[in-house]
């Protein structure tokens, strides 16, 4: 029964290194769009477009919160949204032409402000938008929380086997316990080895 139940903790753990590592895969996995008519969620990290027409094109960054669009490599292109319209309509604009080419550009939440921001081009030209959904310091903190969780788990695992693992790499056998029993009465309850009888057999001497 001990050994099911130290199997099942081993499982366990193996389970949250899994779920850690989905997890921060999902996290930092870059988003890839394409297509006419685009329109998509922005991330907190870097926005890289590619315009394969010849002419700039229109296209709109939307938000039920304030948000600034900073990082961009579009001339004139950075600064805060517009806030336009009342109570339910109310919206966060910025409007900016697309050049032909590659440009990039990131946007910033308003402290507070969890509100997403939408990207949409009306256009014929398939255009395509590589997204980073972290901002780079998210991005450290999520491998960095990562890790620590899966050194844990995996220390535990150890624990499990008492690090057996360790003496087989360094190639040394695992040490073993030696028993101890307790000294009779008389002996002060002191904990001694026990070594075997070395006393000599005096069975045959007879008086």
């Amino acid at each position: 029964m001990k050994m099911n139940w130290t199997m099942l903790k081993g499982i366990l753990a193996v389970i949250v290194i899994v779920g850690a590592v989905l997890w921060a895969v999902d996290s930092v996995r870059t988003s890839i769009y394409s297509g006419a008519n685009l329109s998509f969620t922005v991330g907190e990290g870097m926005v890289a477009l590619t315009n394969p027409s010849d002419q700039a094109i229109p296209v709109q960054l939307n938000s039920t919160r304030n948000f600034t669009v900073v990082a961009s490599t579009i001339a004139d292109v950075s600064g805060p949204s517009v806030r336009q319209g009342t109570g339910s309509s109310l919206t966060n604009l910025f409007e900016f032409a697309l050049p032909p080419g590659e440009s990039e550009f990131r946007v910033i939440r308003s402290s507070g402000a969890a509100g997403v921001v939408t990207f949409a081009a009306t256009t014929a030209a398939n255009l395509v938008a590589t997204t980073q959904p972290l901002s780079d310091i998210n991005y450290r903190t999520t491998l960095i929380a990562t890790g620590v969780v899966i050194l844990v788990a995996l220390y535990y695992v150890s624990s499990l086997t008492e690090h057996r693992w360790f003496y087989a790499v360094r190639g040394k056998a695992v040490p073993v316990p030696q028993p101890l029993v307790t000294a009779p009465v008389g002996g002060q309850g002191e904990s001694i080895r026990a070594y075997g009888d070395n006393r000599a057999d005096r069975s045959h001497d007879q008086s």
